[in-house]
């Protein structure tokens, strides 16, 4: 037998008891539901800080993410208009000569 086979079957049984350990500890509520609070408390403190950042952008003038993200695609759909545009000049260009 060798030395990499015997470290292969040592590896899968350790994860293999590992993985029921772990599925067993994270469907208890005792640990279930204190995580949960904990995770929507960092979904509001989240949402909190963002709406704090974009109120002081807007304070000091300048433009939030959602406008930035808005322009962002009106710049990308143009792109893709002038090179449409592109393209149709260079096929007509063509079909002359």
């Amino acid at each position: 037998m060798s030395r990499e086979g015997s470290w292969k079957r040592s590896f899968f049984a350790w994860e293999d008891r590992t993985a029921r350990l772990l599925e067993a500890l994270l469907r208890r509520p005792r640990l279930l539901e204190p995580a949960a609070r904990a995770l929507s408390g960092v979904a509001r403190a989240r949402r909190d800080a963002d709406r704090a950042l974009e109120a002081w952008l807007a304070s000091v003038g300048l433009a939030s993410r959602t406008e930035h993200e808005r322009l962002t695609h009106q710049l990308n759909e143009l792109e893709s208009r002038l090179y449409d545009l592109e393209e149709a000049l260079w096929a007509q260009r063509d079909r002359r000569t």
